[in-house]
């Protein structure tokens, strides 16, 4: 105990207050995750779909689990490097020396500037940027329609810890929510939504190509448009460019999000090496080479096998036959342009899908919303229908 004393005693207040901003990053995180876990929609009884719940669950603590591995292995790579350029002296205790580390060292600015400093590193880190623009989108969209509370916890879990651990977890409430039986329409985008994520593919597009002193900026704006859609944002401003038709269809909002990170995406395969994406062993070894490359790019590989998972299960109970061949679309995709590129399409797939009604004796039936004016059941002006209306004789 006099040990411990002694060595805090040798702090300065700026050693404290970098302590202090590190233990609330991790204290942050572990909130994030029990509100989230707190807060995750209750399934009822008798809810078939307990396969995919079960695999979304396994999915995020695998997800979170290994790209934190990597993580506190950067962690740890920081140290030892710090301490090797700045060497302490033999007496100085290990508070003293973790304390001067913190202080003289960005860890946020390190890493990012690594996984983004080389064609072959923005390869991988330009999959989940894209992903998580796109993951957003579809979080805007479903969240609100499924009535999931607070979904301004998913974004920023995604942002602190893992976008792969926060999309498991967002899988898992669409699949504890009930089911909607008749299914109710999505509502269209309010501005606030669909103009900060549309905005974020330009911090996106920047990022490779920014200088030192840009760098830093830009990824914080790109965090922050992120957030705007999940904040209750009510102006007079904001409501009267949306009367006067500032909204936009959920659909149309994907639609522009598969041309534009198809054109991000293709930037990024143009800047390698003549024929580098084609160099399998060349991506893995920078893959590899840095524990904070290690943490996004396997979290780009999570998110890409969520991608797969949800194509299959999002359909029902149990895989079917429909949804094993999206998969199998879904996961070429992804082998060829990557999880950002494939995430609108397999988004936008549910909602071009339209619940048939089965009428008695297996007859199908036309589906709610597209029934004809002369389909309709005619009634009288005092509510009656004509059939039941009683004809006087002549």
């Amino acid at each position: 105990m006099s040990s411990l004393l002694s060595q805090l005693s040798q702090l300065t207040l700026s050693h404290y207050l970098h302590i202090s901003i590190l233990s609330s990053y991790l204290l942050t995180i572990v909130l994030l995750l029990g509100a989230v876990l707190c807060t995750l929609p209750r399934p009822r009884s008798g809810d078939g779909r307990l396969v995919a719940r079960g695999v979304f669950a396994l999915g995020a603590l695998a997800s979170g689990a290994h790209t934190w591995y990597y993580m506190i292995r950067f962690l740890q790579f920081s140290y030892y490097n710090y301490l090797s350029a700045h060497p302490p002296a033999l007496t100085a205790p290990f508070l003293l020396k973790f304390a001067s580390w913190l202080e003289g060292t960005s860890l946020f600015d390190e890493a990012w500037r690594h996984v983004c400093s080389t064609p072959e590193n923005w390869w991988w880190s330009s999959h989940i940027c894209l992903f998580t623009v796109v993951w957003c989108a579809f979080v805007a969209i479903e969240g609100r329609r499924h009535s999931i509370p607070h979904l301004w916890l998913y974004p920023l879990l995604g942002q602190l810890m893992a976008i792969s651990t926060a999309t498991a977890l967002f899988f898992l409430a669409l699949f504890s929510s009930p089911t909607m039986d008749p299914p109710v329409p999505r509502s269209r985008l309010r501005l606030t939504t669909y103009l900060p994520i549309l905005a974020a593919l330009f911090p996106v597009l920047y990022t490779p190509y920014l200088s030192a002193e840009a760098f830093m900026p830009n990824l914080l704006l790109l965090h922050g448009l992120l957030l705007i859609p999940f904040l209750p944002l009510e102006s007079p401003v904001v409501r009267e460019l949306e009367d006067v038709g500032s909204t936009l269809a959920p659909s149309t909002l994907l639609g522009l999000l598969e041309g534009t990170t198809f054109a991000i995406r293709a930037l990024a395969l143009r800047a390698l090496p003549k024929g580098g994406w084609r160099d399998l062993r060349t991506l893995v070894d920078t893959l590899l080479a840095h524990p904070a490359q290690s943490s996004i790019g396997f979290d780009a590989v999570h998110v890409s096998l969520l991608l797969v998972l949800y194509s299959l299960l999002r359909r029902g109970a149990w895989p079917s036959k429909a949804g094993a061949y999206e998969a199998l679309g879904a996961l070429g995709g992804i082998l060829a342009v990557g999880p950002g590129v494939v995430a609108p399409l397999v988004f936008r797939g549910g909602l071009r899908e339209r619940k048939k009604h089965t009428a008695k004796g297996g007859k199908k039936e036309k589906a709610y919303g597209q029934l004809k004016v002369e389909d309709m059941p005619r009634r009288t002006r005092s509510g009656r229908m004509y059939s039941d209306a009683v004809v006087p004789k002549s």
